[in-house]
């Protein structure tokens, strides 16, 4: 019970220092003004502008202004754990500690103290973070506690009539989300050499993983070793898009980073009006997604033409086929909202996301539903809703931490989306940004273009299907389609096409 409550607690606890110590007089580090705020669901224990001045903030001698000397500079006593020093976190603020209790189903509920930062969720530890001026710091106790939700009435025997009615109360717990034991499932599951049972498993749990704080060490350190290893050899365009996602969301320069230059790959599919396969738009949502992290703007052609192109594949509905290609869309869009066409697209989209939220608050199933968060997590008026989907993620969290889902690939696979969802993250909070550089066109590594029609090619691929369970088809397959085809064929084909090239 212990382990599992420090485990939760992670989730707001101090990351490692990972490059060493930096020795300061407090003399060198002017005081900063912030506002703090400390409270329960029921007190509040401060909440009031405070400067505050450097302070010792790893237990060893690191000086840094820190949420953490705020703390300590309001007068409220705390307790603070340094079992993994130099990281650390708090286990009792003003005598109020954490702890952990079950619900009615057995399952554990914790309670405990959680920090957010200038109205979000804070994704570093609070010895961890540097203060700036004006920044608002939230420390809120995280209590969850018996709902009543509406009664069921049952009949009982009253002498003054044949029948009368009292009310019962139903009691629910809601069920949190643990990333920490989500980290921990995906570690058990990692390999040796860091990667996880093929390219589309290690690249999302890359992206999955990459803004968890120091429980996952361990996992990204190896996930890095090997990408920055491996070499993915694909013709195939959102390969390498997804591989590139992969490499920046974990820090690795996806032009110099590794022996191959995923960005020139992606670039050079331009055909002067549209990223990669003519016949499918989703290698088109995921280049903007990638390019705009290396300084592509809406001032380049080529942005311009894949802007274009996306929004005229954009159905009357809002859609671009699917809650997952939507919700991609919405995210690849969102860095161009000032190009022309962009803000009303995105709001159709949004518009297609809302009505398609199911009664059990999902979005079809935990794949579709981590998309949809991720892009909902952009307009902060989607709050409720995105609330309600991750209640949804939170109550397919099983013991081990992965998401339900009945292959262990699969498993990974949800897991890996789940975790930027209940972070409320969009990739493009997740993927770190890096410098452009020049690109060179080498024939000896031209990108082949697959068309959907009129060919007969023999291709190798993973068919990936998230309908049922995923699957894995590693054998050759041959495709033959006509140039006449029925009217289901043509509804079809796109589909099959789209699990083919995506890999998503």
């Amino acid at each position: 019970m212990k382990n599992l409550f420090k485990k939760i607690i992670v989730l707001f606890s101090l990351g490692f220092v990972l490059f060493g110590f930096n020795f300061v007089s407090a003399e060198d580090l002017s005081p900063v003004d912030i506002h703090l705020e400390i409270k329960t669901t029921t007190s509040s224990f401060y909440n009031s502008n405070i400067s505050v001045t450097a302070c010792d903030s790893d237990n060893n001698g690191t000086l840094k202004t820190t949420p953490y000397c705020a703390i300590n500079q309001s007068g409220i006593p705390s307790v603070w754990d340094w079992t993994w020093a130099p990281g650390a976190f708090v286990t009792s603020i003003n005598n109020v500690s954490g702890y952990t209790t079950k619900d009615k189903d057995n399952n554990d509920v914790y309670h405990y103290w959680s920090w957010s930062l200038n109205g979000n969720e804070a994704m570093m530890g609070l010895n961890v973070y540097e203060l700036q001026p004006g920044d608002s710091v939230l420390l809120n106790f995280i209590d969850p506690i018996e709902e009543v939700i509406p009664e069921e009435i049952i009949p009982v025997v009253n002498h003054s009539s044949s029948k009368s009615y009292v009310s019962t109360p139903i009691v629910l717990v809601t069920k949190n989300f643990s990333i920490p034991e989500a980290v921990k499932f995906l570690s058990l599951n990692q390999k040796e050499n860091g990667s996880f049972d093929g390219d589309l498993y290690t690249d999302w749990v890359a992206v999955g993983v990459a803004k968890t704080e120091f429980e996952s060490t361990v996992l990204k350190n190896k996930l890095i070793d090997y990408l920055k290893n491996y070499e993915l050899k694909s013709d195939i365009i959102t390969d390498n898009e997804r591989h590139a996602m992969a490499l920046m969301a974990l820090g690795i320069n996806p032009y110099t980073g590794t022996k191959i230059n995923y960005i020139e790959k992606i670039a050079n599919s331009f055909d002067r009006e549209q990223i990669g396969d003519k016949s499918i738009y989703n290698d088109d949502i995921f280049s903007l997604i990638v390019l705009s992290k290396v300084d592509y703007t809406e001032k380049d052609e080529m942005i311009q033409k894949i802007i274009s192109n996306i929004i005229l594949n954009q159905s009357s509905d809002g859609s671009w086929g699917s809650v997952d290609m939507t919700s991609a869309g919405i995210q690849a869009l969102n860095n161009f909202r000032n190009f022309n066409g962009v803000s009303g697209s995105i709001l159709k989209a949004e518009t297609y996301l809302k009505n398609n939220q199911k009664e059990d608050s999902s979005f079809g199933d935990i794949f579709s539903t981590s998309w949809a968060i991720q892009a909902m997590s952009l307009d902060s008026s989607n709050k409720d809703k995105i609330e309600k989907a991750i209640s949804y993620l939170s109550e397919n969290q099983k013991e081990d931490g992965g998401l339900d889902q009945n292959e262990k690939e699969n498993r990974i696979w949800a897991t890996a989306y789940a975790i930027p969802a209940v972070l409320k993250l969009s990739w493009n909070d997740i993927l770190n940004s890096f410098p452009r550089e020049n690109l060179v066109n080498k024939n000896k590594e031209e990108v082949k273009i697959i068309p959907v029609k009129n060919y007969k090619k023999e291709i190798t691929k993973e068919v990936l299907s998230k309908k049922d369970s995923v699957i894995l088809e590693k054998d050759k397959i041959k495709d033959n389609l006509s140039t006449k085809t029925t009217i289901w064929q043509k509804i079809k084909a796109p589909f099959a096409w789209l699990f083919i090239h995506l890999g998503f």
